[in-house]
């Protein structure tokens, strides 16, 4: 549609798949919170691969979202969902971009963890933090909805992803 400026808008926040799961979170934190700070306090939905970008963008803006709701959201702390081998691709816990933490933690590598729950035949690793656990300092002052499907994939792991959240 030429010159329609509610499809151009739409185009324009189109963008082509990248490998880098790094890069895609880096630019989906500033594009996001742009847009946040134009419009405001926002309750934010993500599903999926969007998932680890809600706690990103909460972190990023703990005074603007006001909620965060995250149906089947994509991966476990540290590492992503049910992959070949051990993928530890958030290093961060929840995300792949640094967090805030409490107490304060300049590298992921500070963000000690340990394996609390295992099963290889659906090739499934639950990571949690070494105690005493940093607390997430900016998302703990977010209230978080997840919500998991009963026959889905989800229900293997997301009671990981929340346990890590508290």
């Amino acid at each position: 549609i030429v010159d329609d400026p509610i499809f151009d808008a739409f185009y324009a926040s189109t963008v082509p798949s990248l490998h880098s799961v790094l890069e895609t979170s880096q630019k989906n934190k500033a594009a996001g919170s742009m847009l946040i700070d134009k419009i405001g306090p926002v309750i934010l939905l993500t599903h999926s691969q969007a998932g680890p970008y809600g706690w990103i963008l909460g972190d990023a803006n703990p005074s603007k979202v006001k909620a965060i709701v995250a149906p089947e959201p994509s991966g476990l702390p540290f590492q992503n969902a049910v992959t070949l081998g051990i993928d530890m691709t958030r290093a961060w816990g929840p995300a792949s971009l640094p967090i805030v933490y409490s107490p304060p933690t300049l590298t992921a590598d500070s963000v000690s963890r340990k394996i609390v729950e295992q099963n290889l035949s659906l090739n499934y690793t639950c990571w949690q933090q070494v105690d005493p656990a940093r607390k997430l300092a900016n998302l703990a002052k977010i209230p978080v909805l997840m919500a998991t499907s009963e026959s889905g994939e989800h229900t293997v792991y997301d009671g990981c992803t929340a346990s890590y959240l508290v």
